[in-house]
């Protein structure tokens, strides 16, 4: 008895059975879909009685958390230029820091580059600690989709895993 025409015949419905079988585990096992990619502004932290570097640095490290997490493209509005410093000031004198935005100054900056959220950073400086919040505003109702805070001790080398934490 030869079996070689038998498992001819069996060969391509064996084949089919097993691409099926392979197609469906991942279904079956609940497989998420991939996550939603959501564009996000993010806006020049602010801050009481931190350096702009510091600023500037806190900046670019939220940038990479956030692109780093696979779920946002990150985007930076046009922001409006700095109030001048106050008339009689010395040559050299900073402007005054900017204040945080508001809800809707955030949201109308977020949604002037196509943002689904607007990213609002603030950190401030007491004695030897430091308090980031961070705030995500819906560009669309300027509502609050997403707050939180955390609290530093170890000054500007906990900057990275903080706001870290606030991104995830």
């Amino acid at each position: 008895m030869n079996i070689a025409p038998r498992m001819a015949r069996l060969l391509p419905a064996l084949t089919v059975s097993l691409c099926a079988i392979a197609a469906a585990t991942p279904a079956a096992l609940g497989a998420q879909p991939p996550p939603r990619i959501q564009t996000v502004a993010v806006l020049p932290p602010t801050g009481d009685n931190i350096s702009p570097d510091l600023l500037h640095a806190a900046k670019d490290i939220l940038k990479d958390h956030l692109q780093r997490s696979g779920v946002y493209t990150v985007v930076e509005p046009v922001m409006p230029p700095p109030p001048a410093p106050p008339a009689g000031s010395p040559p050299g004198t900073l402007p005054p820091s900017p204040d945080e935005p508001n809800a809707l100054e955030a949201a109308k900056l977020g949604a002037s580059v196509g943002a689904e959220l607007t990213i609002v950073l603030r950190l401030t400086h007491f004695g030897s600690s430091a308090r980031l919040r961070l705030t995500a505003y819906a560009t669309g109702s300027a509502q609050v989709a997403y707050w939180d805070s955390i609290l530093i001790a170890g000054g500007p080398d906990e900057l990275d895993t903080a706001i870290e934490r606030l991104v995830h």
